[in-house]
């Protein structure tokens, strides 16, 4: 080894005409990237985080000022304070529009059990009447009230409701004993609420003068016999209910 190879400063080199073996080519390498003959890192480019391999600019080290830095945070709350609101407001429509698709599908699915099982007629003398002893068989209530009791179901003093020409109108729960409280016309007449299993509050005014086809299955509450508000804000107040 002595005769084919000599050392200069910290590299090992061969001798003319012989070349390293592959493992003294690793090691000649490593040297050759390790400190040099003067103890300087005057062999070393591009490895690693090395002050060598950072960006530089003037002959000195580049980076962002705090000013820069201020800015683009101030851009940043700009734009947020722009778009938040906005996407806010699509996914609260969103929310909504889904919780009155599933709201329609557990009333629509009792409504046409009620029907096959011959229990949607005009033979009932009230909203109340019908929610006991029609409707609640085929829908899972946790609570009934008449219209004497209504507040006794529904959580609050007063609701805020949309009618069918999109107009808001705020109502003292209270007060709805007729179903012209909640701009709803004859053949509706009476009142009564009722609290579904998952918790969604209602109010109601059951058609008296019903009567059942059998030819068709009911695809929407606004085919006659149950109109009425419901729940779609949950414990967030103002309450909205929207008019069905």
């Amino acid at each position: 080894m002595r005769n084919k190879f000599k050392m200069t400063g910290d590299v090992l080199l061969p001798r003319q005409g012989q070349e390293l073996p592959t493992s003294l080519r690793v090691v000649q390498i490593l040297f050759a990237c390790g400190r040099g003959a003067r103890g300087g890192w005057n062999n070393l480019r591009g490895i690693g985080t090395h002050p060598q391999s950072l960006p530089r600019k003037g002959g000195k080290l580049a980076a962002f000022t705090l000013a820069e830095v201020l800015i683009t945070l101030a851009i940043i709350g700009v734009v947020a304070a722009m778009t938040i609101p906005t996407l806010i407001a699509k996914i609260n429509d969103i929310v909504n529009t889904n919780q009155v698709a599933v709201f329609n599908s557990k009333v629509l699915k009792g409504l046409n059990l009620t029907k096959t099982a011959g229990d949607l007629n005009d033979t009932y003398s009230s909203t109340y009447d019908f929610l006991v002893n029609g409707l609640s068989k085929n829908l899972k209530m946790a609570k009934i009230c008449d219209s004497d009791h209504i507040r006794d179901c529904i959580p609050y003093d007063k609701i805020k409701y949309e009618d069918k020409s999109g107009n808001e109108k705020t109502v003292n729960v209270s007060d709805i004993k007729t179903a012209s409280k909640l701009n709803l016309k004859a053949p509706y007449t009476d009142t009564a609420a009722f609290v579904l299993g998952d918790g969604t509050p209602v109010i109601v005014s059951y058609n008296l003068q019903c009567i059942d086809d059998p030819d068709k299955a009911y695809t929407s509450l606004t085919d006659g016999c149950l109109a009425g508000v419901f729940d779609i804000n949950g414990s967030r107040k103002p309450n909205k209910y929207l008019a069905k």
